[in-house]
């Protein structure tokens, strides 16, 4: 059993390509968790979980908190975490993360997916953040996406989109697709609307995934490919 408590930003939103605006449900940041016998608090930057702390649940509000996580981005993408434990390294494609690296360089998981996010392969991989980064919820499987849930079993939101589609722009008919039905051009971070996707800037891990070592859409390729 789980639960959740969110805090709503409300903000006036429009469809890509649109200026159509309606003032729905803004960003949902999911601040206090309880599963597992546990109760998790986290802080927020923007609209990316910057620090955890945990409280066991049993304890009530009188707990004292233990820190859990800290996760360091660059730009919008995760490159690290640390742990009371260890220091990890994320190394990612234009999404999500394929491979965690420790404080030697040693690999210590990896994982892929097809394009609408169900799992393809993992390897001992102990990481919540899954397709598009988003946090895979253990009780229910599913994967939070700030605003809306994704169920990446059936490639699709499990609640429909707030904003209506429009006849101009077919994919946004379907309220559930994810990034209006184009996973390889298109991602949805916040589970309220579309973002271009663009290949990841140059770095080490980068060398490491086999990735070219400068980027553009036509020179972008899969690892292990030449």
């Amino acid at each position: 059993m789980s639960s959740a408590v969110s805090v709503r930003f409300g903000k006036s939103l429009s469809r890509r390509g649109s200026s159509r605006r309606k003032a729905v449900p803004g960003h949902y940041r999911r601040v206090k968790q309880s599963e597992s016998g546990t109760v998790r608090y986290s802080f927020w930057e923007g609209t990316h979980v910057v620090t955890e702390y945990t409280i066991p649940a049993s304890s009530g509000s009188g707990g004292t908190p233990t820190l859990a996580a800290q996760y360091v981005f660059a730009g919008s993408r995760m490159i690290a975490y640390e742990n009371p434990t260890a220091v990890n390294f994320t190394h990612p494609d234009r999404l999500s993360t394929r491979m965690i690296t420790n404080s030697t360089g040693s690999i210590i998981g990896t994982q892929s997916h097809r394009p609408f996010g169900e799992d393809d392969t993992t390897a001992n991989l102990n990481d919540k953040h899954r397709f598009t980064n988003y946090e895979r919820d253990a009780a229910s499987g599913l994967d939070y996406a700030m605003n809306r849930h994704y169920a990446n079993g059936i490639a699709g939101f499990s609640q429909a989109d707030p904003l209506p589609g429009s006849p101009l722009d077919p994919g946004t008919l379907n309220r559930y697709a994810y990034a209006t039905g184009d996973p390889v051009n298109l991602n949805d971070p916040t589970g309220l609307f579309t973002t271009p996707l663009r290949p990841p800037p140059p770095s080490p891990g980068d060398n490491v995934l086999g990735y070219a070592p400068s980027f553009s859409m036509d020179s972008f390729h899969s690892p292990g490919t030449t």
